[in-house]
């Protein structure tokens, strides 16, 4: 995906890696979001690397992951919150196998029972 999106544009892969925030002016001293009218134009260049970057994540979701990042707000938070879920989901996967594994290597089948009678019999 990383090579995918790189070749869409270099900034795109820096707007997922380094994330981008909106930019901001202060009213009565307090940061407050800038009007994109009064964008420089490295600001708008940047926004739209960021939203090419999420609409590329999004178009190669199935629904289901869409649905966890339908409201994420930056490329960013998209490629974090997709990276933890997975990383989430391999952690279950894994621990399933190490509980059918450990069930597996317990069943101690007597020599002079088959297969299927032991199974039936657990």
């Amino acid at each position: 995906m990383r090579a995918f999106l790189i070749a869409i544009d270099k900034r795109v892969w820096q707007s997922i890696a380094f994330g981008w925030k909106h930019p901001t002016e202060k009213v009565d001293n307090v940061d407050a979001p800038e009007p994109r009218n009064k964008w420089s134009k490295e600001e708008i260049d940047l926004s739209s690397s960021n939203g090419r970057g999420m609409n590329a994540l999004f178009n190669a979701l199935f629904q289901t992951e869409f649905s966890r990042v339908s409201t994420c707000e930056t490329a960013k938070e998209i490629w974090d919150t997709l990276e933890v879920t997975h990383e989430i989901i391999s952690l279950v996967k894994l621990q399933k196998l190490q509980i059918l594994t450990s069930k597996f290597n317990s069943i101690c089948i007597k020599e002079y029972k088959a297969f299927t009678e032991y199974y039936t019999s657990s």
